[in-house]
């Protein structure tokens, strides 16, 4: 549990990081890794029946992760193919 939430803020303080420097590349490798242990962390979840309800943890993961991690990560690639 402590790994968890020690790992959510490192990854937290290193976005803060990312903004204060405006560092777009460093913004899309953040997103990045945080996506990838999203898209790990879900079917943890289901293995270790950590979900109360399936669908709900679905579409929590889906709208409120995925979607956008998806979005952002486009959104930033395209402006460093413009600054280049």
């Amino acid at each position: 549990m402590y790994l968890y939430a020690i790992r959510n803020f490192a990854v937290g303080a290193a976005l803060l990081f990312a903004f204060v420097r405006k560092d777009k590349g460093m913004l899309f490798i953040l997103i990045l890794v945080r996506l990838i242990t999203d898209l790990l962390d879900f079917p943890t979840g289901f293995y270790l029946n950590g979900f109360s309800s399936p669908l709900r943890a679905t579409l929590m993961f889906t709208i409120l992760y995925y979607i956008p991690a998806f979005y952002a990560l486009r959104y930033l690639w395209k402006q460093m193919k413009e600054e280049t």
